[in-house]
């Protein structure tokens, strides 16, 4: 969330959504890999753009008057999105976050919802949760976050079956007859 809240509060500033960049921090965003997955990188103060400029090749780009600066990088953001997208689409995702670690520029994978549920972290810290949904049958679902160590939190159930309470909302919420339940199962509407 960022300044999110502290801008609204105190600049009346309402920031929309923008999806993996941050409006008026440059650059900063997801980008394609050569192998089909995505790389979010954050290159957005100066020290930290020199030192993905001098990855991507690119050194001089740092001294250029519309990349020296927060400001000029963030008004260039589009430029600078393009240019590292080109660089990003080039090669592998292992081989970026090695290329990028190394440089102590921050970047991390985008995971896959298939990698999610896989991702050693996330099912040592029970993140992903195995829940019991009938007779012999399990559903993967979101784990309780944040896990406290004395009470972790717990699925007591997914749901309940279709249908459980259409009667009761509509006698107790919406004061529906006896009869207008009854017209309406007759008509198969519920």
């Amino acid at each position: 969330m960022d300044d999110v809240i502290p801008a609204y509060d105190k600049l009346e500033t309402v920031r929309e959504r923008a999806g993996g960049a941050i409006p008026g921090i440059a650059p900063s965003n997801n980008y394609p890999t050569a192998d089909g997955k995505w790389i979010v990188i954050g290159g957005n103060n100066s020290n930290v753009f020199r030192r993905l400029m001098r990855v991507l090749g690119q050194p001089e780009l740092a001294e250029d008057p519309r990349y020296a600066t927060d400001k000029s990088r963030s008004l260039h953001h589009l430029e600078l999105d393009r240019l590292i997208g080109e660089w990003t689409r080039q090669h592998s995702l292992a081989y970026l976050l090695e290329c990028l670690h190394d440089a102590e520029v921050p970047a991390g994978p985008i995971n896959s919802v298939a990698e999610v549920v896989t991702e050693p972290q996330f099912v040592d810290r029970q993140s992903i949760q195995s829940v019991s949904v009938g007779e012999n049958e399990t559903l993967l679902m979101s784990g309780i976050v944040p896990r406290l160590t004395r009470t972790p939190g717990t699925i007591s159930h997914v749901g309940r079956s279709i249908g459980t309470d259409t009667e009761a909302i509509l006698t107790e919420l919406l004061d529906a007859s006896p009869e207008d339940l009854k017209k309406w199962q007759e008509a198969e509407a519920i």
